[in-house]
């Protein structure tokens, strides 16, 4: 299986004021978009990844299913995703990979880079 980047958008995070997540603001899961591509298919996979300049790694895949609504997919993170061995300053990045349902090969998205303050 290949790895290759293409064509596909950052996702965003919902929480992000000006390129930075205010960790004091917020008060529950971070909320990450994916935006919706084309001919979604069931079967496919969607694997959002975060990974943070302090180590921290976190990720959750999201299993298409026919008739899913079509509109973006939304990914909760867990807080203590940022939280855990915070850095004054620290970056966070994040990126997901599509693997359609039946082919050999996995498309990354572009990086969405975020500055973490408490």
């Amino acid at each position: 299986m290949s790895t290759q980047s293409s064509g596909l958008p950052a996702p965003a995070l919902k929480e992000v004021e000006n390129g930075v997540l205010y960790l004091e603001k917020l008060t529950g899961d971070a909320h990450a978009i994916v935006p919706r591509y084309s001919s979604p298919g069931g079967g496919d996979f969607i694997t959002l990844k975060v990974d943070s300049a302090t180590g921290n790694i976190w990720s959750k895949a999201h299993q298409v299913q026919p008739g899913d609504p079509d509109q973006p997919y939304e990914f909760s993170i867990p807080k203590a995703t940022f939280e855990k061995v915070l850095a004054s300053g620290a970056n966070a990045q994040l990126h997901y990979v599509l693997q359609r349902f039946r082919e050999d090969r996995i498309q990354q998205s572009q990086v969405l880079s975020v500055l973490v303050k408490k």
